[in-house]
């Protein structure tokens, strides 16, 4: 009643909406007899409903007469495919990060249908229809036999039956490999038959390779663990033993069987437990990161052997202590010979010292004093009768270097400097010398080595780099390069040395062919390669001289003439080493050239040409002259 005799405006949010329904309802009228729109009515309440507004006229040919309009509310259906459509646009958000793509398979017509995500993942752009064949195109050629035989496992599945996930390679449009893992489940009709199936597929291609990478890494980690010189040794917290490798049982005489039922206590000597426990606490409380000592450790038959320990605490990733790594070496002869040794430097002429750190004391050795002048008794222990001699110019190196080896950024000390002698002369001092023992901290404590006398041998570097100097001064100045030519077993090559000149005659500086000489055989012309290569062979084999005229392609200078003469020595290791010299002859093979090319042509002229010395005594004479004159060369 409340509509009655009301325009059907008042059921339209806006005239624009009204206008529409009413000219779209009636060309479908006029075209089809009939009327459907989807359109909003606003309800009693002012809210929206969604509604289907079909028009059916009561005589087509005279619409006066009237419209019958039939209402149908679709506004829960248009929300479930507006939430339908949010859900499908979410999922493929989902796909899309996750990189997993989803497909099915209709069996009956093999029909395919994939995802976008799937496109994407299998590199290809998206395809309007997708068949078994297009899709098996896509994957790598030594991959399609499995796929052909996942998909008859398939097509044979009964229900209950679970199929295993399938791994392979698919070649993307830039012919990038990436790998692939597809799953399914199928569905079934009545006689239990796979029907559908349904399926994912994501790129692992980065679980692969990261799989790959940490396979390789347990390889390596194996080979490295098993091949080690030392014995190594990895232990839980409480000291139990969990991994060992071929040395360490080695150097404790007990099989890997045997040392995974023991702990680390168990083969340490127990005057050396307290120690070990001491640095173990330290390394759980965090307060060092690793630790050093001697030890004695027990061996299967109840021998004791001296070795250095090093020990390492890993820590999970929240910083818990996890397993500790034990670095076993066997120093039992390094102790039974450090007298030996001692005997050996003394007789060498070495001089020793040993330097008490903490004390600030050092034990200089009767041949350390005399190397520089001194009795036994005239030099104390105190560091400063070294410090005190040590040339001003070499103080700052030779701390520094001292410094570096305290802080353990060196593995040993070594340092050439100046010690001033009772004369007041000095004398070059080659020191060398390591930390032999650190307090619990690991503070260094003792630092021992040696002392050599090398003065005699900085006389010669310095007669050998005026010398040097000198022969360098005199090769610049001649136009042409001086050289040292290597030739390796291997066959490879380079040169030692080499003068300025080889800038001028090759166009690479001395430094470019030290350590290859590739880049001077890069430059030598196509047509004389292989003849140059030849003629080294040659003096090689036969260690004769070598003496060649070749072409060289310059990029500045362009075609040039070189000639090079070297004498061969062959080294210890059985390289060849060539001493000589190279120079440019491009003036007098062009000349040369000049003056065959104008014989040639004096050779081929119809007229006489007759010459003579100074005494008038004929020296040539040309074909022309022969028919002329009708003489023979001989008879001139």
């Amino acid at each position: 009643a409340e509509l009655e005799g009301k325009s059907a405006r008042m059921l339209y949010f806006t005239d624009k909406e009204f206008k529409r329904v009413g000219e779209e309802k009636y060309t479908e009228i006029l075209a089809t007899g009939r009327g459907s729109v989807e359109t909003q009515f606003k309800k009693k309440d002012g809210s929206a409903i969604t509604i289907i507004l079909s028009s059916q006229p009561l005589d087509i040919s005279d619409l006066s007469k009237g419209v019958i309009f039939t209402v149908v509310d679709i506004t829960d259906i248009k929300k479930s495919n507006q939430l339908l459509e949010e859900t499908t646009a979410k999922l493929k958000r989902a796909q899309k990060v996750a990189q997993l793509g989803n497909w099915s398979y209709n069996v009956e017509n093999t029909a395919i249908e994939c995802s976008d995500e799937m496109y994407h993942i299998y590199g290809r752009p998206l395809e309007n229809s997708m068949t078994y064949e297009l899709f098996r195109s896509w994957i790598h050629p030594e991959d399609r036999a499995l796929l052909d035989s996942y998909m008859g496992k398939m097509l044979q599945m009964t229900p209950g039956q679970p199929m295993d996930a399938l791994s392979y390679r698919v070649i993307y449009e830039n012919e990038s490999i990436h790998w692939i893992k597809v799953t399914l489940e199928a569905e079934y009709d009545e006689e239990g038959k796979p029907q559908y199936f349904f399926g994912t597929a994501q790129d692992i291609t980065k679980q692969r390779n990261d799989q790959n990478t940490i396979i390789e890494n347990e390889k390596k980690y194996k080979g490295i663990f098993e091949q080690a010189a030392v014995g190594v040794a990895r232990l839980d917290t409480a000291g139990k033993l969990l991994e060992v490798n071929k040395r360490f049982c080695e150097i404790v005489g007990y099989s890997t069987k045997e040392l995974l039922t023991k702990s680390f206590q168990d083969i340490t000597h127990p005057d050396d437990l307290a120690e070990g426990h001491s640095y173990v606490k330290k390394l759980l409380d965090g307060d060092i990161k690793s630790y050093s000592i001697k030890k004695r450790c027990i061996t299967d038959d109840g021998g004791i052997i001296w070795a250095n320990l090093t020990v390492s605490l890993v820590r999970t990733i929240d910083n818990k202590p996890d397993y500790f790594i034990a670095i076993v070496e066997d120093i039992h002869e390094l102790q039974a010979s450090e007298e030996r040794l001692k005997f050996s430097l003394e007789g060498s002429g070495d001089g020793l010292w040993d330097w008490d750190i903490k004390a600030d004391e050092v034990f200089y050795s009767k041949r350390w004093k005399e190397m520089i002048g001194y009795a036994e008794n005239e030099l104390s222990n105190s560091v400063n009768e070294w410090k005190s001699r040590i040339h001003p110019e070499d103080t700052e190196q030779l701390f520094s270097d001292v410094t570096a080896h305290l802080e353990g950024k060196t593995d040993n000390y070594r340092n050439e400097h100046r010690l001033k002698c009772k004369d007041g002369s000095y004398k070059w001092i080659l020191t060398r010398g390591m930390i032999v023992s650190r307090a619990i901290n690991g503070t260094p404590l003792r630092m021992v080595g040696s002392h050599s006398d090398i003065s005699e041998r900085k006389e010669v570097e310095v007669l050998f780099q005026k010398t040097h100097s000198l022969l360098t001064k005199l090769s610049d100045t001649i136009p042409a390069m001086i050289y040292q030519y290597r030739l390796y077993p291997d066959g490879s090559s380079c040169f030692p040395y080499a003068s300025i000149g080889i800038e001028d005659l090759y166009e690479v500086t001395p430094e470019e062919i030290m350590s290859d000489a590739q880049c001077v055989f890069d430059v030598v012309h196509p047509d004389d390669l292989a003849m140059v290569a030849d003629s080294i062979s040659k003096s090689a084999e036969t260690m004769t001289l070598w003496d060649v005229e070749y072409r060289v392609e310059l990029p500045k200078k362009g075609l040039r003439w070189l000639k090079g003469t070297s004498k061969p020595e062959k080294l210890e290791d059985g390289s060849i080493l060539w001493h000589g010299f190279i120079e440019d002859i491009t003036d007098r093979k062009e000349m040369q050239i000049k003056y065959a090319q104008q014989a040639q042509m004096i050779e081929q002229t119809h007229d006489s040409v007759i010459s003579t010395d100074l005494e008038g005594i004929i020296t040539s004479f040309n074909h022309g002259a022969e028919l002329r004159l009708e003489y023979k060369p001989d008879e001139m």
